[in-house]
């Protein structure tokens, strides 16, 4: 045999280190896409417009970005006069297609200040498009903090209150209820200024008004002191969650707490869960740790991460959910830090791509509820990948507010968005769960429940058509969401 055939390397070989160099830049790949990539909200460079888990898009024709409140008015004046339809989008972070129009869509990033801080009082004004993320910054810079609110920051003012938005107690209500004036622009052009005291109708309608009754201009909120927060993750079972419930009711271990269980997850026979606990401290704030933060900067992320198999391989999803994630996310602690970081919960933009539904019930019926919904799953073995949460909220007197008349337990359930479409997952739960406990669901997220179904759980239902009728005649806000939703 001849030097060089000694020296030639069988073809075998170099199919499988080809092979394995490609498994190995396919696997990086797939990798960056499905841990790293951000999720895109709004509009992209193409003119197309995206809500959070991609579920709803349009291509409106016009796409406007006022700089002031008339510009607002003309171009509402201009729609109407038209026989246009218009619809206002903030961050897109929602799971339905509440603000999507193929007309016109109107972005309020750039009416984005703040109008006036009264210290004095706690209360601050600011036009509609600022985020929450900005807006509690400069309340914290003014010794200002809100009552309430929920994990996600990423929401314009406007958005969040005109969905119901909420937090987690029940000392406090959906942050709606923090609301004490708004400037709303109807389909004529008109400026409405409501509070308790002026146009008390319109207030009690729009502070809750997905988008139907006009366009809100400016919030005022009623502020609270600024504070430090001590948050507080103890592990509690189902079970257990369950036994002391009517205790935590009555004497609430914290001014705002909730429950996250793990479905497919077992403690002494019962569904793995966390208490989460939350309030104001005197406590001084601890020295930063700069890798502390890092790693809480990246808890989404990591979420992402570990959920990743369970998408493309659903039978690793009771590994993941029993061992992995429970065993991540139940690591009992307590922290001290400043209001803003205390309610919020990571980067969302680096989360995994998820689908969800938000259902309130009376609160006395969370207990029996909570063993339905166990039951559900285990009956359609029903295979889900996110934790199921628990939140809590008081009764207020908005008229599509979720919670309007009853204090409230709030079911989240979640699925990743891939999966979401198995099995109906969401109306199934609705049809088969909830309907039996008279369940509202959330306006920003997944609902099948129609219009007819609606108007039978809201006691004020008639009064938000009559309102709707006088300032939107022509329907200039109307979209097929609302159409589903609300009805002609």
């Amino acid at each position: 045999m001849s030097a060089a055939n000694q020296n030639t390397m069988p073809v075998s070989a170099i199919v499988t280190i080809v092979l394995r160099i490609s498994a190995v830049v396919v696997l990086s790949l797939w990798i960056r896409w499905a841990c790293f990539t951000p999720h895109r909200m709004g509009m992209d460079d193409t003119g197309l417009v995206t809500n959070y888990d991609g579920s709803a898009t349009a291509r409106p024709r016009y796409y406007v970005q006022p700089l002031t409140e008339e510009e607002i008015i003309v171009t509402v004046k201009s729609a109407t006069n038209g026989g246009r339809k218009i619809k206002v989008i903030g961050s897109g972070h929602s799971f339905v297609d509440i603000a999507m129009s193929d007309d016109m869509m109107m972005n309020l990033d750039k009416y984005a200040s703040v109008v006036a801080i009264d210290t004095s009082n706690k209360t601050i004004t600011v036009q509609a498009g600022i985020r929450l993320k900005d807006l509690m910054v400069i309340m914290d810079q003014h010794g200002l903090a809100l009552a309430n609110k929920g994990t996600v920051s990423e929401q314009s003012i406007a958005g969040a209150i005109s969905t119901g938005t909420h937090g987690s107690g029940l000392q406090t209500g959906i942050m709606a209820t923090q609301v004490i004036a708004l400037r709303i622009i109807t389909a004529q052009g008109e400026v409405i200024v409501a509070s308790r005291s002026q146009n008390v109708d319109v207030f009690e309608a729009a502070r809750v008004s997905v988008g139907a009754l006009g366009i809100i201009s400016e919030v005022t909120i009623q502020c609270v002191s600024a504070y430090n927060m001590r948050k507080v993750e103890t592990r509690m079972s189902m079970r257990e969650f369950s036994s002391h419930f009517e205790q935590n009711v009555h004497s609430p271990p914290a001014p705002y707490w909730s429950w996250m269980g793990f479905p497919h997850s077992n403690c002494d026979g019962s569904m793995c869960g966390m208490l989460i606990k939350w309030g104001p401290t005197d406590e001084e704030l601890p020295e930063p740790n700069a890798i502390s933060e890092w790693f809480d900067s990246k808890l989404m992320l990591l979420f992402r991460f570990i959920l990743a198999p369970t998408v493309w391989i659903p039978s690793t999803t009771r590994f993941i959910m029993n061992y992995l994630v429970a065993s991540v996310a139940l690591a009992e602690k307590s922290f001290v830090d400043r209001w803003p970081r205390g309610f919020s919960m990571g980067d969302y933009t680096y989360g995994p791509l998820y689908s969800e539904m938000e259902v309130f019930i009376p609160v006395e019926m969370t207990v029996e509820a909570l063993n339905a919904v166990e039951k559900f799953l285990a009956k359609e073995n029903m295979v889900t990948n996110f934790p199921l949460s628990l939140r809590f909220v008081m009764a207020d007197d908005i008229w599509l507010s979720p919670a309007y008349g009853r204090a409230s337990a709030i079911f989240s359930l979640s699925m990743h968005r891939r999966e979401a479409h198995r099995a109906d997952f969401h109306c199934k739960l609705l049809r088969e769960v909830f309907a039996q406990f008279e369940g509202r669901t959330h306006w920003g997220k997944n609902s099948c429940l129609s219009s007819v179904q609606l108007s039978a759980l809201y006691p004020q239902w008639d009064k938000f058509a009559e309102l709707r009728n006088k300032m939107d005649p022509k329907r200039t806000f109307e979209n097929p969401y609302l159409k589903r939703m609300l009805g002609p």
